[in-house]
């Protein structure tokens, strides 16, 4: 009877173990990780807000096309934010105007490099603009698997907030 007792916990105990290791399995890991900002980011709405300056107003909602009519002309918007492993950042901007014949031709393509650090759910990124110099702006960011917003945690020099949405690209 001892026999039996000893023979049935081992075998007990083994088999727990045997479904212990089983349940923390690599694959599990992938489920449970949650979104990284890690990666390119397409920006599709842009909206600068509670400006003293009522003009700086604004919001380019780029969700449902990267083209919008301004003063009569149709631009297209391509905004690109690549948050790298290695701690550092680029960012690049371009809108193009669209000629009556539907060709686009570039009226601004620009962008910078620099750094972020992510704590929580504050990323700081600091950017350089070259002779513009270096700028450092704290965000508050929400990430999904496949979505970014970035709101700006202070008020910014022009007394404004900003909020940009994206869209994974890669």
């Amino acid at each position: 009877m001892f026999r039996f007792n000893s023979l049935f916990i081992s075998l007990l105990v083994i088999a727990v173990t045997g479904m212990f290791i089983s349940s923390c399995s690599k694959d599990d890991d992938k489920t449970l990780s949650s979104p990284t900002i890690e990666g390119k980011w397409s920006l599709n709405y842009l909206a600068t807000f509670n400006c003293p300056d009522t003009t700086l107003n604004s919001v380019q909602d780029l969700r449902f096309s990267d083209c919008l009519i301004k003063n009569g002309e149709e631009l297209c918007y391509e905004y690109i934010f690549d948050f790298k492993k290695d701690g550092l950042f680029e960012s690049r901007a371009s809108i193009q105007k669209v000629q009556p014949d539907g060709t686009r031709v570039t009226v601004l393509d620009f962008g910078g490099e620099g750094t972020y650090t992510l704590e929580g759910s504050l990323v700081t990124v600091c950017e350089d603009f070259g002779s513009l110099g270096i700028e450092c702006i704290d965000w508050e960011v929400t990430l999904s698997e496949n979505a970014i917003t970035l709101l700006t945690a202070q008020v910014l020099d022009n007394g404004c907030r900003e909020e940009m949405r994206g869209i994974r690209t890669n």
